[in-house]
């Protein structure tokens, strides 16, 4: 078990879906990266935190925003789903990295997120209110930590103000 989550983490850095195939000669599992050949794909979530963020329409195109998450760790945690649950933390680098890799990386097809945050524009956000988005074009600034997407709203809350400010933020991709 150490040994596939090991190699796991090794996968993560190649490719945002990890891929167990059982090879010809043995009934044991291996675990290998999308570039070899498998029978079964196991995808990742991620969860990003970050102390702050903002959300703020883009000047060029009305329905784009950009998410700028502040205070974000280098560590982002991954988890996959059931029947194979495993979790850990990935450098963000390696997650970077990870972004245009293989035939279903998120920079082929931009992956969904959901975010939701303790305040929204200084107010507790009691009522729980998560905004549905689609992520593209990241960008890391380890120095500063600081992290930036474009989005796209997808649900059907929409963003009534030009600008969100958040503090306590989860961003969960998948």
């Amino acid at each position: 078990m150490k040994k596939i989550l090991s190699t796991l983490l090794v996968g993560l850095a190649m490719s945002s879906t990890i891929v167990f195939a059982a090879p010809a000669s043995t009934s044991n599992d291996t675990l290998r990266t999308s570039s070899t050949p498998a029978k079964t794909e196991i995808p990742l979530s991620f969860v990003q935190t970050a102390t702050e963020a903002t959300l703020s329409q883009d000047p060029k195109e009305s329905n784009i925003y950009v998410l700028t998450l502040y205070g974000v760790s280098p560590y982002i945690t991954y988890v996959t789903n059931r029947p194979n649950r495993a979790t850990g933390l990935a450098l963000v680098n390696n997650f970077m990295k990870a972004w245009s890799v293989g035939r279903y990386s998120f920079k082929r097809i931009n992956p969904n997120a959901v975010i939701t945050a303790a305040k929204i524009n200084k107010n507790l956000n009691t009522g729980n209110q998560v905004y549905i988005i689609q992520l593209s074009h990241p960008e890391y600034d380890i120095r500063r930590s600081k992290m930036r997407y474009y989005v796209r709203n997808l649900g059907p809350r929409k963003f009534i103000l030009k600008e969100l400010k958040m503090q306590g933020v989860t961003l969960v991709i998948n």
